[in-house]
């Protein structure tokens, strides 16, 4: 009988135990250099970062752009939207897919990070970058995306040539930091 109440009270401090670790919020994770890089507050292109596992055979750092390139392509398109007042439900899926990576043509790794875990597998984050001025030109130099942007508009004539353009994309994309670096800003005050 003692024997059964001492299992009984290790039963309940480990359950205990179990259901305070779960409240707790955890171990504080410390961000890659290639996060910090993406998210800098006084960067001056588009940037992104993204992570991905494998082992080290493997060429993590091409799947990893992969995925960063992806998240550019939307942080772009969302971009352009802002500067020239886009409805994207005028455009399909498909359209708004193929825009987006046009304009995000000539981006490239600027960082690139492994980090061995426990299992032996490793993580890659990798940042990847764009200038305003090469989104820019990809738009002047692409009459697919004009085009497309242009009935997105609603059949508003958009003159991408105009350095009014460029000034206004490079003011929605300081808009955009701001709105970003606020919300960075927001949850890691210390």
């Amino acid at each position: 009988m003692k024997k059964l109440f001492v299992y009984f009270c290790l039963l309940i401090s480990l359950v205990s135990c179990g259901s305070a670790n779960k409240s707790t919020l955890g171990v504080l994770k410390e961000k890659s250099r290639a996060q910090q890089f993406a998210e800098d507050i006084n960067r001056t292109t588009m940037r992104a970062w993204a992570q991905y596992t494998g082992f080290a055979h493997m060429n993590l750092e091409a799947y990893a752009a992969a995925a960063a390139r992806a998240l550019l392509a939307e942080q772009t398109s969302i971009l352009i939207s802002r500067t020239i007042d886009i409805r994207s439900e005028s455009l399909g899926t498909s359209e708004i897919k193929s825009i987006a990576e046009e304009t995000i043509k000539g981006s490239r790794v600027v960082m690139s990070d492994r980090y061995v875990q426990r299992n032996g597998s490793e993580t890659c984050h990798v940042a990847v970058e764009i200038s305003i001025d090469d989104i820019v030109r990809n738009i002047r130099h692409s009459e697919m995306i004009q085009e497309a942007l242009s009935k997105a508009a609603g059949g508003r004539v958009v003159d991408f040539d105009d350095t009014d353009f460029a000034e206004t994309m490079t003011e929605s994309f300081n808009n955009i930091k701001k709105e970003s670096n606020y919300e960075i800003e927001k949850y890691h005050t210390f």
